[in-house]
């Protein structure tokens, strides 16, 4: 199910914003509470729009497609040279 997220200052608020920019998605990105609703608006009253973020979602989760968000074994390879390199600076 496609999301809708409020961007904030706070870590816990950027969550949302950082899942859907590592799928891609572009859609359901709110800077402040007049975009969020109508965020949730759009997808509410617009099945085109709501069908299309399903299938990113689901293409995201193919093989040949596979987002890093849902790769933990890649992303913890990538996590452990990250740190490495930063340990050798």
């Amino acid at each position: 199910m496609p999301i809708v997220t409020l961007c904030g200052e706070q870590a816990t608020s950027r969550m949302g914003y950082s899942f859907l920019q590592t799928l891609g998605i572009r859609e359901g990105i709110a800077q402040n509470w007049e975009e969020y609703i109508d965020w949730g608006i759009k997808l509410g009253t617009d099945p085109q729009l709501l069908y299309r973020l399903q299938q990113q979602l689901i293409q995201s989760k193919q093989k040949e497609t596979l987002s890093p968000l849902w790769n933990p074994q890649k992303f913890a390879i990538d996590a452990y040279t990250l740190f490495q390199y930063a340990q050798n600076l």
